[in-house]
């Protein structure tokens, strides 16, 4: 048998490709990927340094049986297994509990996945106090079509980076936009849930299973209405006590204690509300930004504990950070973009990584995935990171035909 650091991928990204691996390689660990997408991953342009230290095998992450089947049938006995997919939490987590290895309840994996399932355990823990339904088709939306007040938010049940969430004004859009998003996916399960005016903000955590840091949060700029298309986030390096306490205990509750989690919430005046759970590591660049702020312990902390070592408390920097988003407003090819930058003195450092390549076709999706390319900045003086992001804002730009 060959010992191994077992990881689960399904897409290829910047957070394994530039952050986990490379410190897992780094600790002298040889590495197994397994994923459903193994050509995508072989040919991936930030992987390929790398490749020389990975093995990777071509898997159904998705079902748990099928990653136990192929840990055997190629004779790897996992020394730790790990995924920062959306997808792929209860898999790992049922795969991590078969081998005895340290990782996460795949039950609080499952409920958080799920954002319906989230509601319901929230509202019967009394910690929830939203309305929401659950829909899979014309019938079930009939039922309740007459209890929902109007706006609402609507959102596919097992989504991700905000893709068909919309905020809904009429029984009619309802309708017309649940009958849409079923052509395109028959029988998805939708989630119509209360909206809520304020700040969308996050919450990141970090976990040995046993002890929970709260590392601090974002607070995030949204683009308008109807759709919710993350365009930045300024660092919070520590909320009020009131709203944190409260946030722990809802996701403490819900078992939420093991490695990363980014945490989605909206501050109102009684309270915080909680949008969704990511028990995972937060990507888009933001997991760099992390790994900057708590002198490049991020990463390493996340699979030390993996790893069983003994936990350990991150010291953060308290330096203000910001993060923008440079998006697409259109369908086309990607004609002229700025190069990649990383820029640091001692008042400020600056990167720009980009999601899109010159050359390359985009469609305007009106979520997250309308990224071309991310702006972090990390500075000790707040009014040099606020010109500075100015600066870059106007400097940077993109031809799309």
């Amino acid at each position: 048998m060959t010992s191994s650091f077992i990881i689960l991928t399904h897409v290829t990204t910047a957070s394994i490709n530039q952050g986990f691996l490379p410190e897992i390689i780094k600790q002298g660990y040889p590495v197994t990927l397994l994923t459903d997408h193994p050509e995508d991953h072989q040919q991936s342009a930030s992987l390929a340094p790398l490749l020389n230290h990975i093995t990777i095998h071509a898997c159904d992450v998705f079902n748990p049986i099928e990653v136990l089947t192929t840990l055997e049938k190629e004779h790897i006995s996992p020394i730790a297994i790990f995924s920062n997919s959306d997808h792929l939490q209860s898999s790992c987590a049922i795969v991590a509990d078969f081998y005895n290895l340290p990782g996460k309840s795949w039950p609080s994996c499952h409920i958080t996945k799920h954002k319906a399932k989230t509601r319901e355990q929230l509202t019967e823990l009394g910690l929830e106090t939203l309305w929401y339904y659950q829909v899979s088709n014309q019938t079930q939306l009939k039922k309740i079509i007459n209890q929902i007040t109007y706006p609402c938010i609507i959102k596919p049940n097992l989504g991700v980076a905000s893709i068909n969430v919309k905020k809904i004004h009429s029984i009619t859009e309802l309708t017309d936009y649940c009958q849409t998003l079923w052509q395109q996916s028959p029988n998805n399960s939708l989630l119509i849930e209360e909206f809520i005016e304020g700040q969308v903000c996050s919450i990141e955590t970090l976990g040995n299973g046993k002890k929970l840091q709260v590392l601090g949060g974002f607070r995030t700029e949204l683009a308008s209405p109807p759709h919710f298309i993350e365009q930045g986030a300024r660092w919070v390096n520590q909320f009020d006590q009131e709203t944190t306490s409260a946030l722990l205990q809802m996701i403490n509750q819900l078992g939420v204690n093991f490695g990363a989690c980014h945490t989605e919430f909206i501050e109102t005046p009684t309270g915080p509300k909680i949008i969704e759970i990511n028990y995972r590591s937060v990507g888009d660049y933001k997991d760099f930004l992390l790994d900057d702020l708590f002198n490049n312990q991020y990463f390493k902390t996340i699979i030390n504990y993996l790893l069983n070592n003994p936990y350990r408390k991150l010291t953060k920097s308290n330096q203000s950070a910001h993060i923008h988003y440079f998006t697409h407003q259109q369908t086309g090819i990607i004609q002229t973009a700025p190069a990649p930058a990383h820029i640091q003195d001692n008042q400020i450092k600056i990167d720009l990584n980009h999601f899109k390549q010159e050359k390359e076709f985009v469609k305007q999706t009106h979520s997250n995935k309308d990224y071309l390319a991310a702006l972090r900045l990390i500075s000790p003086n707040q009014e040099i990171l606020t010109q500075s992001l100015a600066e870059q804002k106007n400097r940077l730009q993109w031809e799309i035909q």
